[in-house]
């Protein structure tokens, strides 16, 4: 029986929220994430969400009964903070299964299909960036109804040497279904149609970049300000924020954010070696997790974090 693959977790570069009205974003997959394997067990696991996934094997495989699992899971990818950690986990899950039943190792589509099918248990209405993400690696440029893609969108020198971090404000209270319900009202009105656009925009921006393999951050920051101003952003995330903005390094949460508690991670694009310092300095006076990460082409785990 062979090892259960590992799947990244992802950020969202620019297009939260306005992926789900036919708008593209941008999103990458990084370093942390997720790997499984299955050993038999007497007792069921009692999870809704496993049992969800389960199902959807049973049916997709014909398969007329499942035994019960103990499920050994390796993650290195925090819950509930915009990581895309259901997906990569429904991805792990299901490659577990694969593995388990010597069925061949499914194709990305397969896989991406099966997990879009779980993510909409937990999200309601599933974008399918996560799923493309996660199942693909690299940097997607993904549409709602469009088959998920690289787009040529491979990191340049520059890009792939650029140190970026997570700064964790804490996970949402809410979760990504009811944050996209509350941004579906605001969408009805012509005040947030235009908003939406306006992060749309901001996604050709930082992917014309990508193209040019130009290390600009400064899209990133005016695409968190629209984030706020559509109110997926607490108090306590932009609290944290401006204490980075004091000294002109340039943020964004990344997810659908959170408002009564915590917004997830922050993602850190510190322009210089100076920023890099004093971003670091911030990180350990607040005592907050944080993760040095780069962002990559290719499924590869992190060995090294700061969590």
């Amino acid at each position: 029986m062979r090892t259960g693959r590992f799947f990244p977790g992802k950020l969202i570069l620019s297009g939260e929220h306005s992926v789900v009205y036919g708008y593209p974003a941008l999103a990458a997959s990084i370093d942390l994430g997720i790997q499984m394997r299955l050993q038999p067990a007497q007792r069921p696991v009692v999870d809704p969400y496993v049992q969800h996934i389960f199902s959807i094997f049973q049916q997709q495989m014909g398969i007329e009964k499942l035994r019960n699992f103990e499920l050994d899971i390796q993650s290195t990818l925090p819950q509930k903070s915009g990581l895309g950690s259901s997906a990569a986990f429904a991805a792990a899950l299901f490659d577990a299964l694969f593995a388990f039943y010597d069925f061949p190792e499914p194709d990305e589509e397969k896989l991406f299909q099966l997990v879009w099918q779980a993510e909409n248990f937990v999200h309601g209405n599933s974008s399918g960036l996560d799923p493309a993400v996660v199942v693909s690696a690299g940097i997607i440029h993904f549409q709602k109804q469009e088959k998920f893609q690289k787009r040529g969108l491979v990191l340049g020198k520059n890009w792939q040497k650029q140190d970026l971090y997570l700064w964790d404000t804490g996970p949402a209270s809410e979760s990504t279904k009811e944050m996209v319900e509350r941004v579906a009202e605001l969408a009805k009105s012509p005040k947030g149609k235009l908003l939406l656009q306006k992060i749309s925009q901001c996604s050709e921006v930082i992917e014309a970049n990508f193209l040019k393999d130009k290390v600009e951050t400064s899209p990133f920051w005016e695409n968190h300000q629209l984030l706020n101003e559509i109110g997926v952003v607490g108090n306590t995330a932009n609290e944290q924020i401006q204490q980075l903005r004091k000294y002109g390094i340039d943020c964004k949460i990344v997810g659908a954010g959170g408002i009564k508690t915590g917004s997830g991670f922050i993602l850190v694009l510190p322009a210089t070696q100076q920023q890099m310092a004093i971003a670091e300095k911030i990180f350990l006076e607040k005592r907050n997790r944080f993760y040095r990460i780069r962002l990559n082409n290719t499924k590869e785990k992190n060995e090294k974090s700061n969590g």
